[in-house]
C-alpha cells in the first residue's frame, strides 16, 4: 500500500511539473513578437484602359501594408501576414501632367476572404477625356447563393454601372439614356506600357501615410533602411515619408552606418567566407552596393559615391595585380565589370573569344598565379573544395574542368598594408564555352 502511495505521489508531481512547464512555455510564447516589426508593401495591378489619344490611362490597384509572421505565428502552415492597411482603388494617370490621381476606393465591394470571386482583372473599364466608366464583375456561381442570402444589397450595387468625373471626382450611376462608350470586350490587364509611367510616383500619391497608419520609433525606421529590411516598396516609402523629415545629423548617422555595413559585407565575402557560403556572401555584398547606388541616385540621403571612370579603373586594377605577379593576359581578356570601394575593388573579366583559346591553358595560368603567391609569403585562409590536385611544392588547388566556382582567399603583406586577395574563376566547356575571372582585393591598414 505504501509503495502504491509513493508511486501515486511521484505521478502527481510529474503531472504538476509538466503543467507548470506548459504554463511557462505559453507565457513565453505570448510575450514573444509573432510578426516582423518591419513593414512590407505589395502593390498588385489589375484592369487597365487608355483614352483614345493615349495621353492617359485608368487602372485598378490593390495595396497591402503588412507584417510577415515569425516564430510561433508561422505554424502550422507558414502563417498569415498581419495587415495594417489594405485598399483596392481606381486610379487615373495623366501622362502630359505626369500626375497620378486616386479616383475612388472599391473596398465596399470586398465581402471578405471567403469570397474569392473578386478579381482585379475582371473590372470593366471605359475611359474618355473627362469620365471613367466602370462595372464590377458578377460573383461566381459557387458564391452566388450565399451572397444572395447574406448580402442581398451587394448584388444590387454590382448590377449598376458607375461613372467618375475626372475633374470633380464626383461618382454617380449611369442613366439608361446616356450615350456611354462601350466597355472593352477583351479584358485589358496592366502591363509594362503603363508601369513605365509610374516608376517615380510618390508614395503619398497612392493615398496613404505611413506615419499615421503604422507609427514606429525612429530606431525601427533607421534599422529598416540600414539593414535593408522589409521590401523595396516599403523602404521607398519610409525614405520618402519618414527619413526625409529627419535632421541632417540623423541622416548623416544613417549614411555612416550604411557604409560601415557595406564594408562589413565586403570583409565577409573576401575574408570570412566558407566555401559553401561564398556565392551567397558575394551576392549579399553586390546587392547592398547596388542598393547604396540607388539611394545615392535618388538623393534621399546625403550619400555621395565616387564616380567610376572605367578606363582609369582598369589601369588601376592591372597595376594592383602586377604587384602580386598576377599579370593579366590582356590580349585575350576584357573587363566585364568593376566595383570599387575606396582602395578595394572587385574586378570581373571575361575571355573575348572563348572559341579561339584553350580554357585549360588559362586554368593552368590561374593555378600558377595562385601557387606563386603561396610560395612567396602569402597564406591561404580558405580551402578550395570538391576535388583536389597537387601542384609542385605540395600546393593543393581545386581542379574540376567541366563547370564550377573555384575559391581561394589569400592573405599577404605589401609594406605596411595587409592584403586579402580572392581570385575566383568560372569556366565551362562544350556548347556553352566561356571563362570569367573575378579578383577581389581588400586592404587592411
Amino acid at each position: 500500500m505504501t509503495n502504491i502511495l509513493i508511486i501515486s505521489e511521484i505521478i502527481l508531481q510529474k503531472k504538476f511539473l509538466w503543467l507548470m512547464g506548459l504554463v511557462i512555455l505559453m507565457l513565453l510564447l505570448s510575450t514573444c513578437s509573432t510578426y516582423t516589426k518591419f513593414l512590407y508593401l505589395d502593390r498588385n495591378t489589375g484592369s487597365a484602359v487608355w483614352n483614345k489619344d493615349s495621353t492617359a490611362f485608368a487602372f485598378v490597384v490593390q495595396t497591402g501594408l503588412y507584417r510577415r509572421p515569425v516564430g510561433i505565428a508561422k505554424f502550422p502552415d507558414g502563417g498569415s501576414s498581419k495587415y495594417v492597411y489594405y485598399d483596392v482603388s481606381l486610379y487615373h494617370f495623366d501622362i502630359k501632367k505626369n500626375k497620378l490621381t486616386r479616383l475612388t476606393p472599391l473596398n465596399e465591394y470586398i465581402l471578405g476572404y471567403n469570397y474569392r470571386w473578386y478579381s482585379l482583372s475582371y473590372i470593366k473599364l471605359s475611359l474618355t477625356d473627362s469620365i471613367l466608366y466602370y462595372k464590377l464583375a458578377k460573383p461566381m456561381n459557387s458564391d452566388l447563393k450565399v451572397i444572395e442570402k447574406e448580402h442581398p444589397e451587394f448584388l444590387e450595387k454590382i448590377a449598376k454601372t458607375y461613372k467618375i468625373n475626372l475633374k470633380t471626382l464626383h461618382k454617380d450611376t449611369v442613366k439608361m439614356a446616356e450615350n456611354m462608350p462601350a466597355f472593352n470586350k477583351k479584358h485589358t490587364g496592366f502591363s509594362g506600357s503603363e508601369a513605365q509611367y509610374l516608376q517615380n510616383v510618390k508614395c503619398s500619391d497612392w493615398g496613404f501615410d505611413l506615419a499615421k497608419i503604422n507609427p514606429q520609433p525612429e530606431a525601427v525606421y533607421k534599422e529598416m533602411i540600414i539593414e535593408r529590411k522589409g521590401n523595396e516598396n516599403s523602404r521607398e516609402c519610409v525614405l520618402q515619408q519618414i527619413v526625409s523629415g529627419f535632421t541632417e545629423e540623423k541622416k548623416k548617422d544613417i549614411v555612416a552606418k550604411m557604409l560601415k555595413k557595406q564594408k562589413k559585407l565586403l570583409h565577409k565575402y573576401t575574408v570570412e567566407s566558407k566555401e559553401k557560403y561564398a556565392y551567397k556572401n558575394k551576392r549579399n555584398y553586390l546587392k547592398y552596393t547596388e542598393y547604396l547606388k540607388e539611394i545615392s541616385r535618388k538623393k534621399y540621403l546625403p550619400l555621395v559615391l565616387p564616380r567610376e571612370n572605367k578606363e582609369e579603373r582598369q589601369k588601376e586594377v592591372a597595376k594592383h595585380l602586377k604587384r602580386y605577379n598576377i599579370i593579366l593576359p590582356v590580349d585575350d581578356f576584357e573587363f566585364k565589370d568593376i566595383t570599387f570601394i575606396g582602395k578595394d575593388f572587385i574586378a570581373e573579366l571575361k575571355l573575348k573569344n572563348p572559341d579561339s583559346v584553350s580554357i585549360k591553358k588559362y586554368k593552368n595560368w590561374y593555378h600558377k598565379r595562385v601557387a606563386y603567391l603561396l610560395n612567396n609569403g602569402w597564406i591561404s585562409i580558405s580551402r578550395p573544395y570538391d576535388e583536389y590536385d597537387t601542384l609542385a611544392n605540395g600546393i593543393v588547388i581545386s581542379d574540376q574542368i567541366t563547370h564550377f566556382w573555384e575559391h581561394t582567399t589569400l592573405k599577404g603583406a605589401i609594406g605596411n598594408e595587409i592584403i586579402y586577395l580572392k581570385p575566383e574563376i568560372s569556366y565551362r566547356t562544350g556548347d556553352k564555352k566561356y571563362m570569367t575571372l573575378s579578383i577581389t582585393e581588400e586592404t587592411e591598414q
